[in-house]
């Protein structure tokens, strides 16, 4: 049988599981490996080369599909899973070794009125992919400088999010249930995101709160930004600013823009720079995956992602260009470079997300260079 062919088969026998009578059942998924070699890896001249899984976008799969009601109402479900094509093993960033759908898992209704949902879905912080000047997300993205804190877990677990779009105008409205005994607000999560796109031109923003479930921190983050398309280039810029205040105090900024071009048909070339800055410490800032203090690593939800140690002020300036080349509408080969160049505690905190303490660490100086494959289906 033919890879699509057992593909419309699984569909097919998923649709009619349990009686259900979905109108529209589809399997997808993007698989991405590249080999990555990165100097310097560890702050002590330490270089590395691996094969990666989501050199440039996330290697995933999942299922997606809806029922017609009636009415123009419609019953939906996503269920989408991390895939480690390195090693085969499912992956998503420390949300728990028996999460199956740790990127998205939710249920809800569409109609006029917009779309409910209810599971584990994307804040409303991800509006800020679409400014990034090197799209989506990869490997090395220059967003995880200094840790993984900007985004604060991507997703949220116990969540409603409703979505409704007004001609060029988007909007997104989340909440995620903290769950605690005694305190609805620890451990809770909302947020809200506004995205305008019209011709040539796109703009975003997005605020975004989560409470740590010991109710000691409260982080929280904006971004602003947007593009403009001249031609075959378009022209990025924006901004991403997080803050904890309680138990714990620090913030982190950083400002970022560039430029994509399509070259040919086949062939698109983008470039970024990133500068990001970091504050001092103040109270219980070192803090590592899962503890309850940890809400710009993603605890406002009770599921630790991302990466927060608190190694004190610091800056990094960041470049990186990427070259795609499709080979065909599912699958092209692609080649990126960066070059990080952090000091202080964000060099500290940098290395330690990639690779483990370097106390004593007080200037970084990296290069990465990628290549790799990618195919969606």
């Amino acid at each position: 049988m033919k890879p699509k062919c057992r593909l419309s088969a699984l569909a097919a026998a998923l649709a009619l599981a349990g009686g259900a009578h979905a109108s529209n059942v589809t399997v997808y998924g993007n698989l991405d490996a590249a080999v990555r070699h990165s100097t310097n890896i560890d702050g002590n001249n330490k270089d590395v080369t691996e094969l990666v899984s989501g050199g440039l976008t996330a290697s995933k799969w999942g299922f997606k599909g809806s029922e017609d009601l009636g009415g123009d109402l419609r019953a939906v479900f996503q269920l989408e899973s991390g895939i480690g094509i390195d090693t085969g093993q499912g992956k998503q960033q420390n949300v728990g070794s028996n999460t199956l759908f740790g990127r998205q898992a939710y249920v809800g209704l569409t109609g006029d009125f917009g779309s409910l949902t209810f599971g584990r879905q994307y804040n409303a912080l991800n509006v800020a992919f679409d400014y990034q000047p090197i799209g989506g997300i990869y490997y090395s993205d220059p967003f995880f400088v200094g840790g993984d804190n900007f985004f604060m877990g991507y997703r949220i677990n116990n969540s409603v999010v409703y979505a409704k779009s007004f001609g060029a105008l988007s909007v997104q409205l989340d909440y995620g249930f903290g769950e605690r005994g005694g305190s609805g607000r620890n451990g809770a999560t909302y947020g809200a995101s506004l995205a305008y796109v019209t011709g040539p031109l796109n703009l975003g923003g997005a605020y975004e709160q989560a409470r740590a479930v010991d109710g000691a921190t409260t982080a929280k983050t904006w971004t602003g930004g947007g593009g403009y398309a001249i031609g075959p280039a378009k022209l990025y810029l924006g901004h991403l600013h997080n803050r904890e205040e309680g138990a714990s105090e620090r913030s982190r900024k950083m400002t970022f823009g560039g430029v994509s071009y399509q070259a040919t048909p086949a062939l698109s070339l983008s470039g970024g720079y990133y500068s990001y800055r970091q504050s001092d410490c103040a109270g219980v800032c070192v803090v590592t995956p899962g503890s309850a203090s940890n809400v710009s690593g993603g605890m406002g939800s009770n599921a630790a992602t991302g990466f927060a140690t608190g190694a004190g002020r610091g800056k990094a300036d960041i470049v990186a260009l990427v070259a795609n080349y499709a080979l065909s509408k599912r699958t092209s080969v692609y080649l990126e470079a960066d070059r990080t160049d952090a000091r202080d505690g964000a060099a500290r905190d940098d290395v330690n997300y990639w690779w483990g303490d370097s106390p004593r660490l007080s200037k970084l100086r990296r290069t990465g260079v990628m290549v790799g494959l990618r195919q969606s289906f």
